[in-house]
């Protein structure tokens, strides 16, 4: 699987797959990686569901969910663009929480595709 997932261009005739397609850029890029999460059948634990018993006193920016990945489990926070400032140091101060075996990596959700990257800047495959 690469690690960049697109939405395939129909040719002329040919039916279009709405898994293949990503929801509309209107959605907030976290809703938007957990849709396409769910749609690949991509297991995943939404932070946002638990950070507020967990995490309520730290000053961390939070990820936005745990995916599974084989060998490693990512630490996934969802952004539109550039991540916010800060948010790369916090992603490496959650790795250090949730030591060996976690990897914390950005989703940039753009139009027509989501890419993972490591907080170094590297692509990576979160399905392992």
């Amino acid at each position: 699987m690469p690690s960049t997932l697109t939405m395939d261009q129909p040719q002329a005739n040919q039916e279009v797959d709405e898994d293949d397609c990503l929801p509309p850029p209107e959605m907030p890029p976290r809703e938007v990686l957990r849709q396409h999460l769910r749609e690949q059948s991509i297991r995943f634990v939404d932070v946002e569901t638990i950070k507020a018993g967990l995490f309520s006193r730290d000053r961390l920016q939070l990820f936005d969910c745990v995916i599974h990945g084989g060998q490693v489990s990512w630490l996934v926070a969802a952004c539109d663009g550039k991540p916010k400032d800060g948010l790369l140091t916090d992603l490496h101060e959650w790795e250090r929480i949730f030591g060996p075996g976690f990897m914390a990596a950005v989703a940039r959700v753009d139009e027509d595709a989501i890419t993972f990257r490591t907080i170094e800047g590297e692509k990576v495959d979160i399905r392992g």
